[in-house]
């Protein structure tokens, strides 16, 4: 059995949406990829030669990849702050 794909953009399961004929304007559409979450927007084409769409197991390597980039500049900016602290109190004292 595929192992079900997931969403880049929110981790939702994906699903493909056959062509059809939209309710609310009237007018068609090719099959696409959706994401089954109704908040999330994201979309792929059919016919697009990109990549395969990531896996569960992917999109929470990048979960944990993108939290511990977001740790690594929080820390960054941690000591951004204290150099310039460090900068204030020696021209404070005229070095």
């Amino acid at each position: 059995m595929a192992e079900q794909r997931m969403c880049p953009e929110c981790g939702s399961p994906l699903k493909m949406v056959p062509a059809g004929v939209s309710k609310r304007t009237g007018n068609p559409y090719k099959a696409f990829i959706g994401c089954t979450n109704r908040e999330c927007k994201y979309t792929e084409k059919l016919n697009n030669p990109s990549k395969p769409l990531p896996t569960e197991i992917e999109v929470d390597m990048a979960t944990r990849v993108e939290s511990k980039i977001d740790a690594v500049n929080k820390n960054v900016l941690d000591v951004k702050d204290q150099v310039e602290k460090l900068n204030q109190y020696l021209r404070g004292i005229g070095v």
